[in-house]
């Protein structure tokens, strides 16, 4: 199979809000992998293929520094994992350095 990502997928530990819209409560997710355009995560409940979604990140930086960056998202693919669900997210912008540093400073090494 062709590989089709245009960047490269690296691992971060990070703990993931998702918030919908028209969506009350949140969700937790744990982050699997991430690239500049993307992210694999693990969800305890699925996600609509085709939602947009909001994700606060939380992760520690290069110098062990917890910090939160926000990305927005669509859902393209969430499938059954066991007890929970893997979930892609495409991001609707790549990440930018002036917009997620920390972030940036992971997925451009």
């Amino acid at each position: 199979m062709e590989e089709r990502r245009l960047f490269e997928r690296v691992s971060l530990t990070a703990t993931v809000e998702i918030l919908q819209p028209g969506k009350d409560a949140s969700g937790i997710a744990t982050l699997g992998n991430i690239s500049r355009s993307g992210a694999r995560l693990e969800s305890t409940a699925p996600l609509s293929v085709d939602s947009v979604v909001s994700m606060r990140m939380n992760f520690f930086d290069n110098h062990q520094q917890r910090v939160t960056e926000a990305l927005t998202g669509r859902v393209v693919r969430c499938e059954p994992a066991g007890t929970s669900f893997v979930v892609g997210v495409q991001f609707i912008q790549p990440i930018h350095p002036k917009k997620a540093p920390f972030l940036y400073a992971y997925v451009d090494r």
